[in-house]
């Protein structure tokens, strides 16, 4: 209904490309859409979705807000005086490195229905090796593979991969954050090659004690 134009355009036009990081305060619902008040920084604004769930208190993130001031709703009768039309938000527990307050080397959100299977190449790291080894691989080039388990694509410019090869620590499936331009999906078996950083932080909550970058598909 009301601002659909506006939103297909905020959802695919490159408006901005900073990440915000906010928490939902309220919600009002219409057909289509939610509008959510949010805080950033201290700052108090509206933001409006895609009809979805949010949960009152937890933290989201958005880029590519298109700002509306003194937005004027028909089906709430009410004027907004900072609206922001924002194609896609991000639960933070949706979030590319899982929970982020949690180390990247602990997640396990393999989904029941992803066989976790390695390919066997030469000069390949096993992650059991790489986790328990990882001073002695930082900021250097390596080529792990295993099954994806979960992606995400074209946050921050990037997309982001997490691969598991069967290696287990505490009754846990290690996994590896990865971030390359390539394409795949879940459950795909892949082999990729990149930089290993340690305690990387991308800023807007994006930080991992071990994570893969710049990753070429092989």
């Amino acid at each position: 209904m009301e601002a659909q134009t506006e939103m297909n355009a905020s959802a695919k036009g490159p408006v901005g490309a900073d990440v915000h990081q906010v928490v939902a305060k309220e919600t009002l619902e219409t057909e289509r859409y939610t509008y959510i008040l949010v805080t950033e920084n201290k700052e108090e604004f509206w933001i409006a979705v895609a009809k979805r769930d949010i949960k009152i208190g937890n933290t989201y993130y958005y880029r590519n807000g298109l700002k509306k001031t003194d937005f004027y709703s028909q089906e709430f009768k009410r004027t907004f005086p900072v609206l922001y039309l924002v194609g896609n938000i991000i639960d933070q527990s949706e979030h590319p490195g899982g929970n982020i307050s949690q180390s990247a080397s602990t997640q396990n959100p393999t989904s029941p229905a992803t066989k976790i299977e390695s390919i066997d190449v030469p000069n390949r790291i096993k992650l059991s090796d790489l986790f328990k080894n990882k001073n002695n691989f930082n900021q250097k080039k390596i080529i792990v593979s295993g099954s994806c388990v979960k992606a995400n694509y074209q946050i921050m410019n990037r997309n982001w991969f997490h691969i598991q090869d069967g290696s287990t620590h505490d009754g846990k499936n290690l996994d590896l954050t990865i971030t390359s331009q390539d394409q795949i999906q879940v459950g795909d078996k892949v082999v990729f090659e990149g930089v290993i950083s340690l305690q990387k932080d991308f800023g807007a909550g994006y930080k991992y004690d071990i994570i893969m970058e710049d990753a070429k598909k092989k």
